[in-house]
């Protein structure tokens, strides 16, 4: 699903509008495309940081769930040798 595009006004200090311009004419794209990209970037860091955070928060209930069990486990395995 394409998103509806909206027009924004922003103020840009100069030497950052000065940045957009530099990349813009270097990717050979207007500062409206330069400058969603560097958002899009930013948006998708963000995604990333918090998957990233998700995985290590899952690993680290998949480890204290492990040794909560392993007592028990120990207890089986002695238990048939």
């Amino acid at each position: 699903m394409m998103s509806r595009k909206v027009r924004v006004t922003i103020t840009l200090e100069s030497d950052l509008a000065a940045f957009v311009d530099r990349r813009a004419k270097k990717s050979k794209a207007c500062r409206s495309k330069v400058i969603a990209d560097i958002i899009e970037g930013a948006e998708r860091a963000e995604i990333e940081t918090r998957m990233a955070e998700g995985y290590r928060q899952y690993a680290e209930d998949n480890r204290l769930d492990a040794e909560s069990c392993l007592p028990a486990q120990s207890e089986v395995v002695l238990r048939d040798e």
